[in-house]
């Protein structure tokens, strides 16, 4: 088993570990009964913000000599609990619990019936969105969001992922307003006298608590078919021109995920429903998914935001997620790890392998970025503080990456072999990660167990150091491969297959290597000398890579390399030769003229870094020039490397004034702001607040103030805090207070009383900007604030985020300490030398004394 595995890790990583000692393993839940439906009867109370209503529960005992059972329910007045003849049940309300008492003893497989009757004001699970004086153009809408488990906060329930039912959801509200549930909807009534419409949805596929879901609203409505299927898109009332860009590939998403996976979308419609103020991108509600008002967007926001990715994984989680679940938060990687791989999968066939590679790039440095700030865990591990800490960058993108190398080692044949077992097998089912493993040795008849030891249950990736060396005598390449990753901490060496890539002026050819030690020595019979070789050309494996080239062969290899993830890192290693001129224009053509736009941003990047007269005239006179906006975005993003420089300022003046392309407007206030020229300010505090997608041109230039360092900067950044402004805006502000106060240390106090008050806001965007802010700003005086986030925070990612900063915050003290205690043993030593430097003058002077007097005595 692999629990002991998860334990040593989770404790033994240091200041790295994921979790503390105290923190307890949290398996699958017991269970002593099955849920076979949920009916759930509600209406709301606006003004009030208060849901009643009626959970009626549909149960199976496991066991005989059922007597007694508890549902969750968070914060809610239980009014009766009664049995299917309507009789009375005593119960007992404690700790987010209800115990109830049955009437009699069931025997397993014996059917009964409780419903609850109750009334709640939901903190989280369940939210009322509505205007005010600040905010007079927001909508009215009643949302859920169940995941992980916070549905129990609006109705009483079973609520962990080990268990399926069928659901009824019935809701009652007001006639102009619509509804959208999990499933088909049955039937409509109408009250005229009382103005109110019931609505009754069914769900006729078993699926898990947390994905129960209602929207409630005033919305425009879109619908077609794909295979019969409705697809359908609810987008707030006037936002209906948004939905095409948005959601026009999700029919190809649908018929793409049906044929990989050999299974029809399995569900009864698809609806995607776009809410105001939504706690994340989206979620995967059974043929009802929520996004954020933020996938919504126009052409100038394209191709830097494509809604594309988000819709496409929560699409993907229809699949993986829904139809097959994860038993256990433990495992969340079966549900979010699927979603995120399945995501790029349908961009590589939807936009080609170019586009494919860039963005398995991305995934691997969001998690890289996790790794290298925060911590390190295995993929699957059930020690963790709470079940929202697992939808981290390890569950997401690792989990990605770790699917992907599956697919390597396997062969794209079987790969897909096992995904269509493994769905055919698990549908509608409960599974964990040996679920998946067994799939494919039954399917493929390969054992894996080394794999997902390695990949799944630790944690890490290989650091590889790689070098080659030619000789001509023996006309033998003589390749080196080294694993340096530090396995103190529980990161194996890991066992993988290697793909070399060598290239010589007479042909080009592949070899396969199997690398599992910490040192390997490879010799490759070559009748030439390569021009080129490459380690893992096509970046099928999760690393970090070390391998110094000179420069002949980085040339060869930006100009020759076939996939794109070759010649971004021969842009890579060019940056660091910055004053030659073949190196220089292999770069501008790379820039100019690469046919994919990754590479050319990557080498716009390259030139930034060289900093050079050269590099900048290459940028301003033929990078800002660039059609494609990934490949500007970059190219502003590198001009502010060159503070000090007028010409440079005055380009990026004009284009944070006048460019098109919102990403690229953010990216020049940004760059802005690095270069640090007074005159800054005054342009971008008097460009900064136009309309642009999610206000991100307001938050880059929030941003660029910040990095400005200038004192007046402070005042803009608390105004866009405050209440009233988009939530977007205000987050971004928190942010960039703390970063300033970071650098303005007589404003530190004041920024840190405003970011802490921002801890109590009510959107919980603004509440993360501070927590953010807080860490930014490094003063521990706010960690007592942060504890409290920590205790009584709703929301549970709020509470993740307060929990990593205190963490983060600790240690940047504790750094600064060691500094200061390794300055003060600086200081002793030196004035021990100088005394000694004092002693020893006095000593010699005195010698010299002795000296003189001894001469003059002769």
């Amino acid at each position: 088993m692999t629990i002991e595995n998860c334990r040593s890790f989770a404790i033994g990583a240091g200041e790295r570990a994921f979790t503390d000692e105290s923190t307890t393993e949290k398996g699958p839940r017991d269970r002593t009964f099955h849920v076979k439906h949920l009916k759930l009867e509600v209406s709301f109370d606006d003004e009030a913000r208060t849901v009643k209503g009626t959970s009626t529960l549909v149960l199976i005992p496991i066991n005989d000599g059922l007597k007694s059972l508890e549902l969750d329910a968070v914060d809610m007045a239980i009014s009766r609990v009664t049995d299917g003849d309507g009789r009375h049940l005593d119960f007992e309300v404690a700790d987010g619990k209800i115990l109830v008492r049955l009437l009699r003893a069931y025997k397993a497989g014996q059917e009964f019936q409780l419903a609850v009757e109750y009334e709640a004001q939901p903190k989280a699970g369940l939210f009322f969105i509505s205007p005010d004086k600040s905010y007079p153009n927001k909508p009215f809408q009643i949302w859920t969001q169940g995941e992980s488990e916070d549905n129990k906060r609006w109705f009483p329930c079973y609520e962990a992922p080990n268990d399926r039912m069928t659901t009824e959801l019935i809701v009652t509200v007001k006639s102009k307003y619509s509804t959208v549930s999990n499933g088909r909807l049955a039937e409509v009534k109408t009250d005229a006298k009382r103005g109110m419409k019931t609505y009754r949805w069914v769900q006729d596929i078993p699926h898990v608590n947390y994905l129960v879901t209602l929207v409630v609203g005033e919305f425009d409505f879109q619908e077609e078919k794909v295979d019969g299927i409705p697809v359908q898109y609810y987008v707030p009332k006037g936002k209906a021109k948004f939905i095409p860009l948005a959601f026009q590939n999700t029919p190809d998403m649908i018929e793409f995920f049906a044929g990989v996976t050999g299974l029809k979308y399995p569900w009864a419609k698809y609806a995607q429903v776009v809410v105001q103020d939504f706690t994340f991108g989206g979620m995967e509600n059974t043929t009802c998914t929520t996004l954020t008002e933020y996938c919504l967007h126009d052409e100038k926001a394209r191709p830097n935001y494509m809604a594309d990715s988000l819709v496409a994984h929560e699409v993907a989680h229809q699949w993986f997620g829904d139809y097959i679940t994860m038993k256990s938060w433990g495992h969340a990687w079966l549900n979010e790890g699927f979603a995120s791989y399945f995501d790029p999968l349908w961009w590589e066939h939807k936009f080609g392998r170019d586009e494919f590679h860039q963005r398995m790039l991305d995934t691997a440095k969001d998690y890289f970025k996790e790794d290298a700030e925060h911590y390190r865990r295995p993929i699957v591990t059930h020690k963790y503080k709470e079940a929202d800490d697992m939808f981290d960058g390890h569950t997401y993108q690792k989990g990605a990456c770790v699917l992907h190398m599956m697919r390597h080692v396997l062969g794209d044949d079987l790969w897909w072999k096992a995904i269509k077992h493994y769905v055919h097998k698990n549908g509608q089912g409960i599974v964990e990660t040996t679920d998946f493993k067994e799939a494919i040795e039954e399917s493929t008849g390969r054992a894996l167990d080394w794999f997902f030891n390695e990949w799944l249950y630790k944690g890490g990736h290989p650091e590889f150091d790689i070098s080659w060396s030619y000789d001509d005598k023996s006309k033998l390449i003589v390749l080196t491969v080294k694993q340096k990753q530090d396995t103190k901490d529980g990161t194996p060496l890991f066992k993988m297959p290697i793909t070399i890539e060598i290239a010589t002026k007479k042909r080009l050819w592949r070899e396969n290597l199997d690398v599992e030690k910490a040192e390997h020595t490879y010799f490759i019979p070559s009748p030439d000398r390569p021009q080129m070789v490459l380690f893992d050309p096509d970046n099928w494996i999760l690393k970090k890579l070390t391998f110094e080239k000179q420069k002949d062969e980085l040339l060869h290899q930006i100009a020759h390399a076939e996939n794109v993830i070759p010649r971004i890192q021969a842009c890579e290693g060019l940056a660091k030769i910055p004053y030659d001129k073949a190196v220089v224009e292999a770069l501008k053509k790379s820039l100019t003229s690469d046919k994919f736009w990754g590479v050319r941003a990557a080498a716009a990047r390259a030139l930034g870094e060289m900093a050079t007269a050269e590099a900048k005239e290459i940028l301003l006179s033929e990078g800002i020039k660039q059609q494609e906006s990934r490949v500007r975005r970059a190219v502003v993003d590198s001009l502010g490397n060159f503070r000090g420089d007028e010409e440079v300022f005055e380009r990026l003046c004009a284009i944070y004034r006048s460019d098109k392309a919102y990403y690229v407007v953010s990216g020049a206030a940004i760059a802005l702001g690095k270069l640090r020229d007074p005159k800054a300010f005054d342009v971008i505090t008097k460009n900064m607040d136009r309309p642009s997608h999610a206000d991100v041109i307001v938050r880059a230039s929030l941003d660029g103030l910040s990095e400005l360092r200038e004192p007046k900067a402070v005042q803009v950044c608390m105004d866009h805090t405050k209440y009233g402004n988009p939530e977007m805006v205000r987050m971004a502000a928190a942010n960039s207070l703390g970063k300033l106060g970071y650098y303005l240390e007589d404003k530190k106090d004041d920024i840190r009383e405003h970011l802490v008050r921002l801890l109590n806001d009510t959107n919980f965007r603004t509440k993360l900007g501070a927590v953010n802010g807080l860490v930014a700003l490094g003063d521990v005086a706010a960690v007592p604030k942060l504890a409290a986030v920590d205790r009584y925070d709703p929301l549970g990612m709020v509470r993740r985020e307060a929990r990593k900063a205190i963490k983060k915050i600790q240690e940047s003290h504790a750094e600064k300490a060691k500094k200061v205690d390794a300055q003060k043993d600086i200081d002793s030593l030196k004035d021990e030398n100088r005394e000694l430097k004092a002693r020893m003058a006095k000593l010699e002077s005195r010698i010299d004394t002795l000296a003189g007097g001894k001469k003059g005595k002769k």
